[in-house]
Protein backbone atom coordinates (compact mmCIF):
# COMPACT_ATOMS: atom_id res chain seq x y z
CA UNK A 1 0.00 0.00 0.00
CA UNK A 2 1.29 3.45 -0.86
CA UNK A 3 0.30 6.83 0.57
CA UNK A 4 0.00 9.71 -1.85
CA UNK A 5 2.01 12.63 -0.48
CA UNK A 6 -0.30 15.26 -1.97
CA UNK A 7 -3.64 13.91 -0.76
CA UNK A 8 -2.67 11.54 2.03
CA UNK A 9 -4.89 8.83 0.51
CA UNK A 10 -3.70 5.25 0.50
CA UNK A 11 -3.40 3.59 -2.86
CA UNK A 12 -3.75 -0.13 -3.48
CA UNK A 13 -1.45 0.11 -6.49
CA UNK A 14 1.73 -1.91 -6.35
CA UNK A 15 5.03 -0.13 -6.15
CA UNK A 16 7.11 -0.12 -9.37
CA UNK A 17 9.53 -2.61 -7.85
CA UNK A 18 6.74 -5.05 -6.87
CA UNK A 19 5.07 -4.55 -10.26
CA UNK A 20 8.23 -5.56 -12.11
CA UNK A 21 8.49 -8.77 -10.08
CA UNK A 22 4.86 -9.82 -10.47
CA UNK A 23 3.64 -12.15 -13.18
CA UNK A 24 1.91 -10.57 -16.17
CA UNK A 25 -1.88 -10.71 -16.39
CA UNK A 26 -3.09 -12.93 -19.23
CA UNK A 27 -6.14 -11.55 -21.00
CA UNK A 28 -7.96 -12.50 -24.11
CA UNK A 29 -7.77 -9.85 -26.77
CA UNK A 30 -10.91 -8.31 -28.21
CA UNK A 31 -13.36 -8.63 -25.33
CA UNK A 32 -13.84 -6.31 -22.37
CA UNK A 33 -12.21 -7.49 -19.15
CA UNK A 34 -10.71 -10.47 -20.96
CA UNK A 35 -13.95 -12.48 -20.81
CA UNK A 36 -15.35 -14.68 -23.50
CA UNK A 37 -18.36 -13.29 -25.34
CA UNK A 38 -21.31 -15.66 -25.35
CA UNK A 39 -24.16 -15.83 -27.82
CA UNK A 40 -27.73 -16.02 -26.66
CA UNK A 41 -29.35 -19.36 -27.33
CA UNK A 42 -32.02 -19.25 -30.03
CA UNK A 43 -34.62 -20.76 -27.74
CA UNK A 44 -34.15 -17.90 -25.24
CA UNK A 45 -34.85 -15.40 -28.03
CA UNK A 46 -37.91 -17.35 -29.18
CA UNK A 47 -39.11 -17.54 -25.56
CA UNK A 48 -38.86 -13.74 -25.30
CA UNK A 49 -40.88 -13.39 -28.50
CA UNK A 50 -43.44 -15.81 -27.05
CA UNK A 51 -43.81 -13.61 -23.96
CA UNK A 52 -44.54 -10.57 -26.10
CA UNK A 53 -47.00 -12.61 -28.16
CA UNK A 54 -48.79 -13.55 -24.96
CA UNK A 55 -48.90 -9.90 -23.89
CA UNK A 56 -50.28 -8.87 -27.29
CA UNK A 57 -52.90 -11.63 -27.01
CA UNK A 58 -53.91 -10.36 -23.59
CA UNK A 59 -54.23 -6.84 -24.97
CA UNK A 60 -56.26 -8.05 -27.94
CA UNK A 61 -58.59 -10.03 -25.68
CA UNK A 62 -59.21 -7.04 -23.43
CA UNK A 63 -59.76 -4.77 -26.43
CA UNK A 64 -62.21 -7.33 -27.88
CA UNK A 65 -64.12 -7.49 -24.58
CA UNK A 66 -64.34 -3.70 -24.35
CA UNK A 67 -65.39 -3.22 -27.98
CA UNK A 68 -67.73 -6.23 -28.00
CA UNK A 69 -65.85 -8.03 -30.76
CA UNK A 70 -66.02 -11.82 -30.25
CA UNK A 71 -63.53 -12.55 -33.05
CA UNK A 72 -60.86 -10.37 -31.45
CA UNK A 73 -61.47 -12.01 -28.08
CA UNK A 74 -61.02 -15.51 -29.58
CA UNK A 75 -57.86 -14.64 -31.51
CA UNK A 76 -56.44 -12.78 -28.51
CA UNK A 77 -57.11 -15.74 -26.22
CA UNK A 78 -55.53 -18.11 -28.75
CA UNK A 79 -52.42 -15.90 -28.97
CA UNK A 80 -52.28 -15.74 -25.18
CA UNK A 81 -52.47 -19.51 -24.77
CA UNK A 82 -49.99 -20.11 -27.59
CA UNK A 83 -47.52 -17.55 -26.20
CA UNK A 84 -47.61 -18.91 -22.66
CA UNK A 85 -47.38 -22.51 -23.90
CA UNK A 86 -44.36 -21.77 -26.09
CA UNK A 87 -42.68 -19.83 -23.29
CA UNK A 88 -43.05 -22.72 -20.85
CA UNK A 89 -42.00 -25.33 -23.41
CA UNK A 90 -38.90 -23.40 -24.48
CA UNK A 91 -37.63 -22.74 -20.98
CA UNK A 92 -37.88 -26.34 -19.76
CA UNK A 93 -34.51 -27.92 -19.08
CA UNK A 94 -33.50 -30.50 -21.66
CA UNK A 95 -30.95 -33.31 -21.47
CA UNK A 96 -28.46 -31.21 -23.49
CA UNK A 97 -28.42 -28.41 -20.91
CA UNK A 98 -25.60 -28.15 -18.42
CA UNK A 99 -26.86 -28.26 -14.88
Amino acid sequence: MQINRNTGIRSMMKSPRRLANSTPIKRRVGTPYGGKMTRAEPRIIVAAVAVFTALAGLGASIRGLLSDSPGLVRYGAAALVLGVGCFVALLNITTRDDA
